[in-house]
C-alpha cells in the first residue's frame, strides 16, 4: 500500500519474469501506468485470491489496478479488481472461482486483440463496464462464464465454450425484432404486455 512509480505502483514486471502473488491486498498505490501492477514483455504474473482497491493511475482510470501489456500474461484466481486493462497481444487466464472486476478494458490498437482463457467453470464478473474490441477471444476447453452489464457490446468478439451472462437491467422490449403493425389498428387488443417480453 502507498507505493508510487511511473509504471506499476507496487509491482513492475518485465522481460521473462514470472511472479506469483497469493492472498495479497493492493491499496492506495499510484502510477502513471498500472496503478498497482504493470507487466510487459513476455512476463507472467499469477494473482491468487488478491484484492485491489483505492489504487490510482494518472494516465487513465481504466489502468488503476492492473495493466497487462505487450505479450505478457496474467493468471487470475478468485480475485477482485476495480479496473483491469489488457492490451494488444497480451492475454489473461481466469483460473478459478469468480474473479470480479469493476471495469474491464480490452484494447487492440497496434496489435492483436487480447485472448481470455477460462479454466473449467471459472467466471469473470464485470460489474460496471466492459470494453471488448473486434477480434477479442474468450475461450475454454470445457466451460467458462463471462458476466457483463446488459448494455455491453460483445458482438465483435469470439466465444468458444464460454457463456455470456448479461446482468443489470433486463434486455427486453427489443421492438426491432417484432412485427408491430397489428398494434397500429385501434381495434387490436395487445393483451398482457408481459407476454410480449423478449428474453436475451
Amino acid at each position: 500500500s502507498g507505493n508510487n512509480a511511473a509504471y506499476g505502483g507496487a509491482v513492475y514486471s518485465g522481460s521473462t519474469s514470472q511472479n506469483t502473488l497469493t492472498d495479497c491486498t493492493f491499496s492506495g498505490n499510484n502510477a502513471a501506468y498500472g496503478g498497482a501492477a504493470y507487466s510487459y514483455g513476455t512476463s507472467q504474473n499469477t494473482f491468487d485470491g488478491c484484492t485491489f482497491s483505492g489504487n490510482a493511475c494518472v494516465s487513465d482510470a481504466t489502468r488503476r489496478d492492473i495493466v497487462v501489456a505487450d505479450q505478457s500474461a496474467a493468471t487470475i484466481v478468485d480475485s477482485t479488481y476495480e479496473a483491469f486493462r489488457i492490451g494488444p497481444d497480451a492475454s489473461a487466464t481466469i483460473a478459478g472461482g469468480i474473479t470480479t472486476v469493476g471495469t474491464l478494458t480490452l484494447t487492440a490498437s497496434g496489435g492483436n486483440a487480447p485472448t481470455i482463457t477460462f479454466i473449467d467453470g471459472a467466471a469473470l464478473a464485470v460489474t460496471t463496464a466492459a470494453t471488448i474490441p473486434a477480434g477479442a477471444t474468450f475461450t475454454s476447453e470445457t466451460r467458462g462464464y463471462l458476466r457483463v452489464p446488459y448494455d455491453t457490446d460483445v458482438s465483435a468478439a469470439a466465444f468458444n465454450n464460454v457463456k455470456v451472462q448479461f446482468t443489470g437491467a433486463p434486455r427486453k422490449w427489443r421492438l426491432d425484432a417484432w412485427d408491430i403493425k397489428p398494434w397500429r389498428n385501434e381495434n387490436y387488443i395487445a393483451g398482457n404486455w408481459a407476454d410480449k417480453e423478449a428474453t436475451a
